[in-house]
């Protein structure tokens, strides 16, 4: 056998023994509420798709006039041939909704957040990131060649004493996710942007699962995190998020002052050397857009939803965090346990996947279970009674926070 070969399968076989093989299930049609998953359909608490926007008819009929009027593909990328008129007026929709001078699109959120060390710092300079900050802003520095400094979960203090420690021109850019993907907690936004602002030193904020859910209190059309905690582009100067997740399209955005956007369009890799979202991807993600500042009854049902969960769980004795959004990470600790876990959920018709090192840190193993607007209240009801049904008695109910974090 081939070296290479052989140790590819040493190395899966060690993942194997340590509850982290990872396996893909075939989905046939849309992942709404429910999900045909390997031929059998499941209950789904596993999409990110919070406003159940994913089968919406506004959003096909978008796509299908941009693939009749503009082809299939954007055949190059923006700077080339793929800036079509579809991707330029959501550019333009962006800017407009997030309350930001301009907007440059990427085919991916992995892709936007790379994108941010790279134009944004020198190499050499210090990147200061949330430890819990999603792996494209913790990548983005790493591939960029800066020097990546980690403060503690949502800890300002922490993150104040590091920028203390350094003189200004050695800080390229602070980071942070607004929504933390795997926990569902919030960033404190506006102390970030206080502590960056006395320093004078760029904000980055990646509001990737804030996008489309969150808002301003007195008038939610969805514009955010940041709007939600009152700030602008003067507090946050970047802000990026994505179309994948509460918009049901792809693709993402960068939106922020138009120097900063203009200098990304020139010099960002991710973004000179791809191939550009397609008219079809950018018309969906228009009128996705449109529809959540329009149509405000599927946040709505979403929040209750979540309120339904967390009464239930909490009455069932769940182990869960302290989320209070679509989010709800249900606490389990050992790998092989959460993966059994969430192998006896499927059995029962339901999607909730285990998530393991190296997605979140060793030890730190949970069920990501995410509510949707598209859950009926039976559905919440069901979750709740087979999670209290299978889980097992030596799991305790605790909350995990930044001191668990070994790495």
């Amino acid at each position: 056998m081939n070296p290479h070969v052989r140790r590819a399968g040493k190395r899966l076989r060690d993942l194997q023994t340590a509850g982290l093989w990872r396996q893909r299930l075939v989905r046939d049609g849309p992942a709404g509420r429910t999900v045909m998953l390997d031929g059998r359909p499941c209950l789904n608490f596993s999409s990110n798709d919070y406003l159940g926007l994913t089968t919406h008819p506004k959003l096909c009929e978008a796509a299908n006039r941009a693939m009749r009027d503009y082809g299939n593909g954007s055949s190059g990328s923006a700077l080339v041939t793929g800036y079509s008129r579809p991707l330029c007026e959501l550019e333009e929709l962006m800017a407009w909704h997030t309350g930001r001078e301009a907007a440059v699109v990427f085919s991916s959120g992995y892709l936007a957040n790379l994108a941010l060390a790279q134009v944004f710092c020198q190499r050499g300079q210090v990147v200061l990131e949330d430890r819990l900050n999603h792996a494209s802003l913790i990548d983005s520095a790493r591939l960029a060649g800066c020097r990546l400094r980690r403060y503690r979960h949502a800890d300002v203090a922490h993150l104040k004493s590091r920028l203390d420690a350094l003189e200004p021109p050695a800080v390229g850019l602070v980071a942070s996710d607004a929504v933390f993907s795997m926990d569902g907690d919030t960033a404190p936004l506006a102390s970030l942007a206080q502590a960056c602002g006395q320093k004078g030193v760029l904000l980055a904020v990646d509001d990737a699962h804030g996008i489309g859910v969150f808002g301003p209190a007195a008038d939610n059309r969805g514009q955010g995190s940041v709007r939600a905690a009152g700030l602008d582009e003067s507090a946050v100067p970047v802000l990026s998020g994505t179309f994948g997740k509460a918009y049901a399209a792809a693709g993402a955005f960068i939106a922020g002052p138009k120097l900063l956007i203009d200098l990304l369009v020139n010099t960002a890799r991710t973004y000179l050397f791809n191939t550009a979202l397609s008219p079809a991807q950018a018309a969906m993600a228009q009128a996705a857009v449109r529809i959540s500042r329009t149509e405000d009854r599927h946040r709505q049902r979403l929040w209750t939803n979540v309120a339904r969960f967390r009464r239930l769980a909490e009455a069932a004795g769940l182990p869960l965090g302290a989320a209070t959004g679509p989010i709800q990470p249900l606490m389990v600790g050992d790998e092989k346990q959460a993966a059994a876990l969430a192998d006896g959920l499927l059995r029962h018709g339901i999607l909730a996947r285990a998530m393991r090192y190296p997605t979140v840190p060793k030890g730190q193993a949970r069920l990501r279970l995410t509510i949707t607007a598209a859950h009926e209240a039976e559905d919440v009801q069901t979750l709740v009674e087979v999670l209290a049904h299978l889980l097992p008695a030596r799991i305790p109910s605790r909350q995990w926070s930044a001191d668990h974090d070994p790495n």
